[in-house]
């Protein structure tokens, strides 16, 4: 199972860093996909992705959907926490990407054709290469048949009133897009 080799991975020196690498989790089946740059301390703690106050902020935006975390598949670029919660080098996010990163998109992507959600600079840089977050936040582009969104990762509104508002709007426009493309959950 590619949880269980992404939890074994020595592929780079991050390894060294963290208690475990933490594979992406939720349904294979899932309607949209978050994908953010790396665990942090609460996450290598827990052994799951997005715990902790950044963990809170993207369950907030998952019910503005009308979903449970639980209906979504939440994970990173990189699966080992860095010290200091620093930025992973280039060499691990290419390493981890290619490696693992992939290889779930690809999983899920044959079981249906899932939004993708970025959260952050490092997961918006591996589906588009140039602009800032900044200025690409709330925004889509088409990528292997897949419509993918950008948002600000959960993390940066948390101290910063300005990103705070930014994230709260780009909710907004992911609602719309979500259920302008038909995956908001069934009332039947």
């Amino acid at each position: 199972m590619l949880a269980d080799e992404i939890r074994l991975c020595t592929a780079c020196k991050l390894r060294d860093e963290c208690r475990q690498p933490i594979p992406g989790e939720g349904p294979l089946d899932a309607k949209i996909i978050f994908i953010g740059r790396n665990p942090g301390r609460t996450e290598d703690a827990t052994g799951k992705p997005f715990q902790g106050q950044a963990g809170n902020l993207l369950i907030r935006m998952i019910r503005a959907l009308g979903l449970e975390r639980e209906q979504c598949y939440i994970t990173n670029v990189v699966k080992c926490y860095t010290k200091g919660n620093r930025i992973p080098e280039a060499q691990s996010i290419h390493t981890c990407s290619e490696k693992w990163l992939w290889r779930e998109l690809a999983e899920h992507t044959t079981v249906s054709k899932p939004l993708i959600v970025t959260l952050g600079s490092e997961a918006l840089h591996l589906f588009q290469p140039y602009g800032s977050i900044m200025q690409l936040t709330g925004t889509t582009h088409s990528f292997m048949n897949l419509i993918i969104f950008h948002s600000l990762h959960p993390a940066a509104p948390l101290h910063d009133q300005l990103k705070y508002q930014l994230f709260m709007e780009t909710i907004e426009k992911l609602k719309v897009l979500y259920r302008a493309q038909g995956k908001e959950k069934s009332n039947d």
